[in-house]
């Protein structure tokens, strides 16, 4: 089950449709929102860049260098006081008898993809809203998807409870394809539809040909499946399959993500590297 839903937060307009996207999540399976902010040391940045500048330029630097600092922060936090009033959640540290959706925040000072991957280690999801071209954003959701052994949700702006009811899976026989459908688990017994969806063509047509072993599979679960083909049709494997998700009218791709090496799908391309660097409109729940 998700109980646990870790949220990091950095200040842009972002913050808002990640914390709405949590507490609908929330809502849904009765869980606890962990808002993590983390920002680097202002000090130690200006150490390793401060040579050649006089101690009193490295004072003023220092100066305007906490105060956005602050106030990136307050922004995060504004975001987060917003979306617990919003949700009507409980401001909780600690887990408490009764149920209901709670919430917490933590600052923490430090890097923001090690603050990321220590704490993604110990929520049963981390969750993004989708930031297409955010370098700063891809950071921390590849430090998500690498260092934490949890699956990743990505968001898409229309995303709310009714987007779960119809789920696509991306299946190409991979082990992180296997890991992403074992964490979407609890989306795939709450959702009306699932499709299987398969490109038949090069390497993934032996994937396509087992793809009614993992219709059977899910059945044990209680949860019934189709196979549809995505068809290539001149385009990329990730095109092909958002596409697919699209017509099959589902809220939620899940797929394993970088299931080649991250330099092979950074040189020649891939669905993991399509789908986090395109504006979707469905969400896509990622494992590696």
């Amino acid at each position: 089950m998700v109980k646990h839903i870790l949220v990091p937060v950095d200040g842009t307009p972002s913050d808002e449709r990640a914390l709405a996207a949590a507490f609908d999540l929330a809502g849904l399976f009765t869980a606890h929102v962990d808002v993590l902010h983390a920002h680097p040391d202002s000090r130690e940045n200006l150490r390793l860049i401060g040579e050649g500048f006089s101690a009193e330029m490295l004072d003023t630097m220092l100066v305007e260098a906490e105060r956005t600092t602050r106030a990136t922060a307050d922004r995060a936090r504004h975001a987060f006081d917003h979306a617990v009033t919003m949700a009507g959640a409980e401001v909780a540290e600690r887990r408490r008898d009764g149920g209901g959706v709670t919430a917490s925040w933590r600052e923490e000072v430090g890097w923001p993809a090690v603050a990321v991957a220590a704490a993604g280690r110990l929520a049963d999801l981390v969750l993004f809203a989708q930031a297409a071209g955010n370098p700063q954003t891809m950071t921390l959701l590849e430090a998500a998807l690498f260092d934490t052994g949890r699956p990743v949700l990505l968001t898409s702006a229309a995303a709310g409870v009714d987007a779960y009811r119809s789920v696509a899976i991306g299946w190409d026989g991979s082990l992180p394809a296997v890991r992403a459908i074992t964490a979407a688990m609890p989306f795939l017994r709450r959702a009306a539809d699932v499709s299987i969806l398969t490109v038949e063509e090069g390497t993934e047509r032996m994937a396509a040909a087992h793809a009614t072993q993992l219709v059977e599979h899910l059945g044990w679960h209680g949860i019934d499946a189709v196979v549809r083909p995505a068809p290539r049709q001149d385009r990329t494997v990730g095109e092909a399959l958002v596409a697919a998700t699209l017509a099959a009218q589902a809220g939620l791709l899940v797929m394993g993500g970088y299931a080649h090496s991250r330099f092979r799908e950074m040189i020649l391309g891939g669905a993991t590297r399509h789908v986090l660097g395109t504006p979707l409109a469905c969400s896509v729940l990622l494992a590696h």
